[in-house]
């Protein structure tokens, strides 16, 4: 993409293309030219898609785009716009899966079939071997998911059948599918990971479409306990400070059982105590190092995140990272 404003940086190795994040934004182009710019290189080339602006103030767009193999994953924000896949578009060829979800939600116009509206932050879902236009009046936050058709027309009955609004919200595989593309696109992935994240995000999707059978239990053994996992993950970071946490309150907390988190873990090779240790210690080892925290007692801030005996954190400290955490502080 050679635009002034869109940036591509590789999130592995410098020479393994296997996955790369597409940073683009309208207030780093030229006004003159910045809507073309966007319709072409973002739209037409990259999605497939046309992009009118609904408002005089024209197209306002930013999105930070993650590659992976057969498949890529975007979040953002956009000015009120329709996207429209016409029929000189699908000259391209293309019939990738296109879900989408943004803050208004979508009202979703099909040659033959009328119009039909998405529920604000519902997912719609946007076959690319149609022609269709979408029209949102909030894209005040905006998430999409384009993924390789042939990659689930075995896996999801009926595919072509499959309703556009099926990606609701309220379905549990539904909340599952958002938090990990959340997630994936919020973290770094390194290039060993990417063909796995792509893995578990095809899993994801054709499970919120509809798979059954022995592809809905692989999905179960796959991408789910993979989101269930890095769900859990993000809890234990917000909840360090919490002296209750644990296997059973994190469960409680994301509707699964302890049983269930502590074998997440045990999959990973770790245990929850075990890891929620090893987190405390690494964020007690970065504020001790801040200069910020400098006139704060060391046991003051282990206390805060979770150790508060002096005499097992100092052990821990000291048995982790070979150094005291005096040593750290002086530098």
């Amino acid at each position: 993409m050679d635009v002034e404003g869109a940036q591509m940086s590789r999130q592995g190795d410098a020479d393994d293309a296997s996955v790369a994040v597409a940073r683009l934004s309208t207030r780093a182009l030229d006004r003159g030219n910045r809507e073309a710019e966007v319709r072409e290189y973002y739209g037409r080339i990259g999605m497939g898609l046309d992009l009118e602006p609904r408002t005089e103030a024209g197209l306002e767009f930013e999105a930070a785009t993650l590659i992976l193999p057969n498949l890529s994953a975007s979040f953002g924000s956009v000015a009120p716009v329709t996207w429209t896949r016409r029929a000189d578009l699908m000259a391209d060829g293309r019939d990738d899966i296109c879900i989408s979800w943004i803050a208004g939600g979508y009202r979703f116009e099909r040659p033959g079939s009328g119009d039909a509206r998405t529920a604000p932050g519902a997912g719609c879902i946007m076959p690319l071997d149609r022609r269709f236009s979408a029209t949102t009046e909030d894209g005040s936050w905006t998430a999409c998911i384009q993924i390789a058709r042939d990659l689930l027309v075995d896996r999801v009955p009926g595919l072509d059948d499959v309703a556009f609004d099926r990606i609701d919200r309220s379905r549990p595989e539904a909340c599952l599918l958002f938090d990990y593309l959340w997630s994936v696109t919020h973290l770094p992935i390194g290039d060993a990971r990417a063909a796995t994240v792509s893995a578990h995000l095809v899993d994801l999707v054709a499970l919120a479409l509809g798979s059954t059978g022995d592809v809905a239990r692989g999905a179960q053994e796959g991408g789910v306990r993979a989101a269930r996992l890095l769900s859990v993950k993000l809890y234990i970071a917000r909840n360090l400070h919490r002296s209750t946490l644990s296997a059973r309150t994190a469960g409680q907390a994301l509707g699964i059982g302890a049983r269930y988190v502590r074998s997440l873990f045990a999959d990973d090779g770790t245990s929850f105590s075990d890891y929620v240790t090893e987190r405390r210690l690494v964020a007690i080892r970065s504020r001790i190092a801040d200069p910020s925290e400098a006139l704060r007692p060391i046991g003051d801030i282990a206390a805060e995140l979770g150790f508060p005996e002096p005499s097992t954190f100092y052990r821990r400290f000291k048995s982790r990272f070979g150094v005291t955490p005096s040593e750290v502080r002086r530098g």
